[in-house]
C-alpha cells in the first residue's frame, strides 16, 4: 500500500477504489479498510476523520464477528456477501473498478510490461470473493502472464469485457 511509502493520497485513493469493490459485496473483511483510512487521517493530523473512519471499522468488524459465530443480528439471517448484480446501482462503481483492471491488464501486456502492484493486488483479492470474481481474476491474470486463454463462462457484464479485451488482443 502507498501509505507505508508515505503516498498518502495515493493510499487513499486506492483505499476508496478498495471500498468502491468491498462495500457492495459486503466482503467479510472490507472493515480493514475502514482501519486504512483512519491510519491515513490520522497521519494526515485528521482526528475527527480518523475517529469517524475507525467507529466505522469497529462497528463493521464487530457486525463481521457476529455473522463468523452465527449471530446475523438485524441482517435477515443472510451471513453471505451479497453477489454482484449489475442492474444493482449500487454496483455501478464496483464494476467500473473490474472493467478498469480488464484496461489495466489490456495496457500492461499490449506495453510489454508487468502488471502495477495495485492491480496485482486486486487481482490477488478477488480470489476471496464469491464467484464469478475468482473466475474474472484468473482471466485476467493469466492475460498478465502473457497467455490468451479461452472466454470463462462468466455472467453479463463480466462476460462482455472478457469478450472486449480478447478482441483488443487480437
Amino acid at each position: 500500500m502507498a501509505q507505508r511509502g508515505g503516498d498518502l493520497d495515493r493510499a487513499e485513493a486506492e483505499a476508496r477504489q478498495a471500498l468502491a469493490i468491498y462495500e457492495p459485496l459486503d466482503h467479510p473483511e472490507h472493515w480493514k479498510v475502514y482501519a486504512s483510512l483512519a491510519e491515513i487521517a490520522r497521519a494526515r493530523g485528521d482526528a475527527a476523520t480518523a475517529d469517524q473512519w475507525q467507529a466505522k471499522a469497529a462497528a463493521k468488524r464487530a457486525e463481521m464477528d457476529r455473522r463468523a459465530r452465527g449471530d446475523a443480528g438485524d441482517q435477515g439471517g443472510d451471513t453471505g456477501p451479497a453477489a454482484i448484480d449489475p442492474a444493482d446501482p449500487r454496483h455501478r462503481e464496483p464494476m467500473q473498478a473490474l472493467g478498469a483492471l480488464a484496461q489495466a491488464v489490456y495496457q500492461a501486456r499490449a506495453q510489454g510490461q508487468p502488471l502495477p502492484p495495485d492491480a496485482a493486488e486486486a487481482l490477488a483479492q478477488l480470489a476471496n470473493y464469491p464467484d464469478p470474481l475468482p473466475t474474472y481474476a484468473a482471466f485476467l491474470q493469466a492475460i498478465a502472464a502473457g497467455t490468451t486463454p479461452a472466454p470463462p463462462t462468466l455472467p453479463e457484464p463480466l462476460a462482455a469485457i472478457a469478450t472486449e479485451l480478447l478482441a483488443a488482443l487480437g
